[in-house]
């Protein structure tokens, strides 16, 4: 019997579309980029990639390259990396038009084939061997990119009389009187305007050095690790990546690793998502975050498993709830990665079959309800023309891609419907 045509995997399916639009949708701002396949030369490096127009944000004339987040009222359901809902069908977006981009991925992209500010080409990540570090630093607001530790107070506009409302409503007192009563009296003054007025001080000390902490510690984290010894470049990307204090910040506390800060660092991700959906096989390995696999019922072995999983199923002793492992954490994986498995129907005329996927924090996981393993979701394979004989149903379940794809088929070849419902608990 020949191989049933599976669908085509998403990295190979984007090779023949002539436009990609990317879309960055975060907490606060939003940003959307599209360029045309001919406008793409990853060869000279020269990338007409069309973004959004800048917005004039607030009254201090801050200019952002994103504009505020706001979602539409109704529409489909667009799973992102964890399976949660977004909103999609009203713009005509379809699953095979529909890739996701892991930020850090495209950010990296752009940063190789993109100068840096201030460099020359020697700066570049992109020489063959290179190990380097992105840190997106997420969204903040102009006014904390522009802050400098020497510069004088930050000024942030108020909507004053909605906070003097409640104010009032919940101490009884004024905006103005609660501040002089406050410790930080010196610090903090209002200002005709509506503007609240910080110094440089309190800015630093309350607000960026946790913060640049917090980073320090996860960064050093990731770099002394074994895998990560020879890490010798730090790219800068998202909205705090603007901000002199960090930058300054970054060169103090990694003096080890060259610093690299592209231009427009709130565009990175949105244009090199652009350049990833244009060739998905840029990225041609992934390492696996956690151990990956589904449960089974192997024949018990009174050796090894449990006593209280015995279970006795078509007269067979077997142990139920065990891990099957797909990939352990840590493995290196090749873009559209095959893990195959067979199983067998066990009643007269099923017409599904479910295939739980599971993620572990432990390298060799025993049971799938162990410490450490989160049920991700449920495949429901739907087969075709049910009998009363058992059926053998093969199984693809494709790794290596930013989202995991299940392709199944009976012994005939035909193919079974698949259905995924995600959980809330996933990691």
């Amino acid at each position: 019997m020949d191989a049933p045509n599976l669908p085509e995997s998403s990295s190979k399916l984007f090779d023949n579309f002539e436009y990609v639009v990317a879309i960055d949708i975060g907490t606060i701002y939003s940003a959307f980029a599209f360029a045309h396949k001919d406008d793409i030369n990853f060869d000279t490096g020269e990338m007409n990639i069309i973004c959004n127009q800048p917005w004039h944000c607030g009254k201090a004339n801050f200019i952002s390259l994103k504009t505020p987040t706001c979602i539409p009222s109704e529409g489909m359901v667009l799973p992102d990396v964890n399976g949660r809902s977004l909103l999609a069908e009203t713009a005509g977006i379809t699953d095979n038009h529909l890739i996701i981009a892991l930020e850090p991925e495209a950010a990296s992209i752009y940063c190789q084939y993109v100068k840096t500010r201030g460099n020359d080409d020697t700066f570049k990540v992109s020489k063959p061997g290179t190990q380097y570090m992105v840190v997106d630093l997420g969204e903040f607001e102009a006014a904390k990119k522009a802050f400098d530790q020497n510069s004088d107070d930050m000024s942030i506009s108020l909507p004053t009389i909605f906070i003097e409302a409640l104010c009032k409503a919940m101490h009884l007192e004024s905006l103005q009187q609660i501040l002089h009563q406050g410790p930080h009296i010196g610090g903090l003054h209002l200002s005709a305007g509506n503007f609240l007025h910080i110094s440089s001080e309190l800015v630093k000390e309350k607000l960026f050095d946790p913060t640049a902490e917090k980073i320090e510690q996860l960064v050093s984290t990731v770099i002394s690790s074994t895998n990560n010894a020879n890490i010798t470049k730090i790219l800068l990307v998202g909205g705090l990546a603007e901000s002199k204090y960090i930058q300054d910040f970054f060169r103090l506390k990694f003096p080890l690793q060259t610093l690299i800060i592209p231009r427009k660092t709130d565009l990175c991700v949105v244009k090199g998502a652009v350049m990833f959906g244009h060739t998905p096989t840029r990225i041609s390995h992934r390492v696996s975050r956690y151990t990956y696999g589904s449960n089974f019922s192997p024949t018990f072995d009174n050796s090894i498993h449990d006593e209280k999983r015995k279970r006795i199923i078509d007269g067979v002793d077997r142990c139920v709830g065990v891990f099957d492992i797909f990939f352990k954490m840590g493995t290196v994986i090749e873009i559209d990665t095959n893990v195959k498995r067979t199983y067998v129907t066990v009643d007269k005329f099923q017409k599904s079959l479910d295939l739980s996927l599971f993620a572990s924090t432990k390298e060799n996981p025993t049971y799938t309800n162990e410490e450490g393993c989160t049920k991700i979701g449920d495949y429901v394979l739907v087969l075709q023309n049910p009998t009363e004989e058992l059926k053998r149903i093969e199984v693809n379940i494709v790794f290596g891609n930013t989202e995991i794809s299940v392709h199944a088929h009976d012994a005939s070849g035909k193919l079974c419907d698949i259905y995924f419902h995600y959980h809330d608990n996933i990691p």
